[in-house]
Parts: C-alpha cells; structure tokens; sequence
C-alpha cells in the first residue's frame, strides 16, 4: 500500500457518540477529488484496533454547494454507507469545531442518503433529522428463536432488524446478530440486528446492536435506535409522537422523536457527540 507516504502529517480528530467512535479527517482542500485516504484499504487500516487509530468508521468531512457541509462515511471494513445516525450526530459537533457553525443554529450536512438538518444545543447535546423511516415491517419473515418476542425490520437510510426480547443483556449478540445479518431474507445487503429489551426506568429501553460493516458489536448506533423507536411504536409499546430513550451498552442515551406515523415524514435522533482527542496520522498499513 502506499498510504504509509500519503498519510504522513496527516491531521484528524477521533469523536465519541454514545460510544460509536470515529475517526474524523477535513477534506475540503481536496475541492471535488477524492481524499487520499479515501480507500477501502487506507479506512480499514486507520479503523483497525492496535495497528491503527481504531474506530467504528471514518468520517470525511468535504465542501459542498448546497449545505454548510458534506459527509462521506466509511464502515471499519471500508464499506462506504449511505447513513450512519451518530456519525451524523458527531458530524454535527465537528461543523462547530471547525467553526462553521455555531451552538443553537440550525444548519444542513449533505449526505449519500440526502439533506440532514442539524443542530447543537447549549449542553452540547447534538440533534440530527434523518432519513424517513421506510420499508417498516412489524412482523419481518425471520424465524424467531426462543425467547424473541418480534422481530421488525425498517430501513433508516440503511437497513435494520429490530429484535424485542424480554433482556438484552442475556443475548448473544455476536452469536445471533452474526447469523440474522447475513440471513437469507435480507442478501445481498444483509441488515444491522438491534435487540431491544424495557429497562428499569420507566419510560426507558435497553438497546445492543451487531453493526454490518463492523462485524460486531458496537456500543451504539444512531440509526438502528430509530429504527428500533419506530419498531417500538409499531408494536404499541410506545406512544406515537413522543420521545423514545434508548440506553445503550455505552450507558448514554439516544433519544428518537418521529412523527404518529412513523414510515412518514421525518425522524429526528439526539445524543451524545463528543471530541475524543486531536491527533496526527503518520502511517497507514
């Protein structure tokens, strides 16, 4: 690979939602061309744990000349995503970093999958309205296993399957995530699993997801909360129009807001976006 020159001296920071990390790289000078780094090989390298910075995905941050900003994401594989809710979320965040915008404005990040608006509030809680909620099936076709109460499927600019069990913490997530992602209903894309159980809040729930892309579990995923929140109200374990709390393994809490319909109109996710630490690339490999 010839990443190790091109990286030399390269600037990035590494954010935090909820737990999602992500390396962060500002690519505006490139103008219209692609980032050097922007390949499959350089991301999974600079995602990979030990040998690289680690993360859940890069984020890389481009002009654009119909919004403040332009997002491209990239999963931990190298995968490019059409959507990713807490890199959208930390996206946010980094608008403020860089001083393109400022706390309780209102502004536009573009993305594969369309406009988002954004906002940062005065506790630095960060707000995003995502993609609407589509393709909701409250009873998806998979075969549930024991203790799996429903099983849903939405798409929130990437696809989902919403699994309701009596408590997350007693699932193997790996082990079952792993063999729902890549099941037959769902190739050749396959679909992120979130498991969702009640927490002992009231009002609240406990949400574990196996993220494709990453092949694993992350500590959280902005998309698949919504996803999971629209599942949720589907299945009249929540109220239509009002906030759904999602706590995840991170112990953070993502809060979704969708309309009474919720395969119409927009989807809003708020939560944490929070930068990490600034650092310097010096090789990839």
């Amino acid at each position: 690979m010839t990443g190790v020159a091109r990286a030399a001296g390269r600037a990035f920071w590494k954010m935090s939602g909820s737990g999602n990390d992500f390396v962060f790289l500002d690519s505006r000078s490139c103008g219209a061309a692609m980032d050097p780094l922007e390949s499959a090989d350089a991301v999974a390298a600079i995602c990979a744990p030990h040998l690289g910075v680690g993360a859940d995905g890069v984020v890389f941050i481009a002009e654009s000349a119909e919004s403040l900003l332009a997002i491209r994401y990239y999963n931990a594989d190298g995968s490019r995503a059409s959507l990713c809710g807490n890199a959208s979320l930390c996206a946010a965040q980094s608008a403020v970093k860089l001083g393109l915008a400022t706390v309780g404005q209102t502004f536009r990040i573009s993305s594969d999958s369309g406009p988002i608006e954004a906002s940062i509030d005065a506790t630095g809680v960060a707000s995003v309205r995502l993609a609407t909620v589509a393709a909701l099936e409250l009873d998806a076709l998979e075969e549930r296993a024991p203790r799996e109460q429903r099983i849903g499927y939405a798409i929130v600019g990437v696809p989902h399957l919403v699994v309701l069990v009596p408590d997350v913490a007693a699932i193997d997530v790996a082990g079952r995530g792993g063999i729902l992602r890549h099941g037959a209903l769902r190739r050749p894309e396959g679909a992120n699993v979130n498991f969702v159980s009640a927490a002992p809040t009231p009002g609240e729930w406990r949400i574990r997801t196996f993220e494709r892309g990453v092949e694993r579990e992350t500590y959280a995923c902005g998309t698949g909360s919504v996803a999971t929140a629209a599942c949720l109200i589907g299945w009249n374990l929540s109220v239509p129009g009002q906030p759904v709390h999602l706590r995840t393994i991170s112990d953070r809490v993502l809060t979704v807001r969708l309309p009474k319909a919720p395969e119409r109109g927009w989807s809003e996710l708020s939560g944490e976006a929070r930068v990490v630490f600034d650092g310097v690339i010096h090789a990839v490999s």
